[in-house]
């Protein structure tokens, strides 16, 4: 593989990053840092690995995953050899404000939204596997010799003329473009996340509702003091309706059988920079991850 195509992996990589300034793709640069998804569980050489001194980038391979029970295997990584060590690079590793964010792993794999986890141990595998080993093929021969995990490394031929890579590069399918369903997927899995990893919602439980309200009601969050938000999914909501929303989920709050205290709703697309607090009762934001994560760390810090 050139320099040139090097530079391109990163470009295809990078122009699928989010827009928002608090994501990064851990320690990916133009110079093709690997991610650091975590410490190598294994750092002894794999069988094969030699002392070469080759210094050229060369070995270029894709990593598809397919999820445990569907029959599509996607593209996930790339993995290439240079200066005597195999990269990884995967823009399905993707962390905001320091915690994994799902989002891309389940627009990329719509029909396996709750196989983040998995996904993300096989990843570390494959982080491990990327460290010991010299040559793609190595690799390639781990892979195939521990199927468990999901992941098929086939080298890469460059056949087409764009540099493709199966897609690896291809942008992802919008909030706004989102179905429901997905985007219900992208929305559970961030709370989810940011509640596990975050260490400021200590005790804070998760409860997940049936879908199918008319309100696209997602989940409840119970605070330790007792108290609950309500968050709902509202799609397609256009800029005119935007009020008209949170007017209605405040009213919805006055009638007998409302038990939380605040609302979040959450509209994929909306153009918003920041939350937008409509009352001291209804917060409203788009579907970004680290708008969610400011608004449950201040909903939190006002529950204490």
């Amino acid at each position: 593989m050139t320099k040139l195509h090097g530079q391109k992996i990163a470009e295809l990589i990078s122009s699928i990053k989010p827009g928002n300034e608090q994501c990064t793709v851990d320690e990916l640069t133009l110079s093709l840092t690997m991610p650091a998804i975590g410490g190598p569980s294994n750092k002894a050489s794999l069988p094969g690995c030699g002392s070469s001194k080759r210094m050229h980038t060369s070995g270029l391979s894709l990593i598809y995953y397919q999820p445990s029970g569907t029959e599509t295997a996607r593209t996930c990584a790339a993995i290439w050899e240079e200066r005597n060590r195999v990269r990884l690079v995967s823009p399905f590793l993707r962390k905001c404000d320091g915690i994994l964010d799902p989002q891309p792993f389940i627009k990329k794999f719509p029909c396996a939204g709750g196989a983040v986890e998995p996904f993300e141990r096989a990843m570390e595998w494959l982080d491990s596997t990327c460290y010991a080993a010299t040559e793609s093929s190595q690799v390639l021969f781990a892979c195939n010799t521990n199927s468990k995990w999901g992941l098929r490394c086939v080298p890469y031929d460059a056949s087409d003329s764009t540099l493709g890579l199966g897609g690896l590069g291809k942008p992802l399918v919008s909030d706004m473009a989102l179905l429901k369903e997905v985007a219900r997927q992208c929305l559970l899995q961030t709370i989810r996340r940011i509640l596990k990893e975050d260490a400021t919602f200590a005790g804070v439980q998760l409860e997940i509702l049936e879908p199918g309200s008319a309100a696209g009601d997602v989940a409840t969050v119970h605070f330790t003091n007792g108290n609950a938000l309500r968050i709902c999914l509202q799609k397609k909501v256009s800029t005119t309706d935007v009020i008209r929303r949170g007017i209605l989920a405040l009213d919805r709050m006055l009638q007998p059988g409302s038990n939380w205290k605040h609302t979040l709703l959450v509209m994929p697309g909306l153009e918003i920079k920041r939350p937008m607090y409509l009352t001291k009762n209804v917060t409203i934001c788009s579907l970004e991850f680290s708008l969610i994560h400011s608004v449950l760390t201040t909903l939190f810090g006002k529950q204490s």
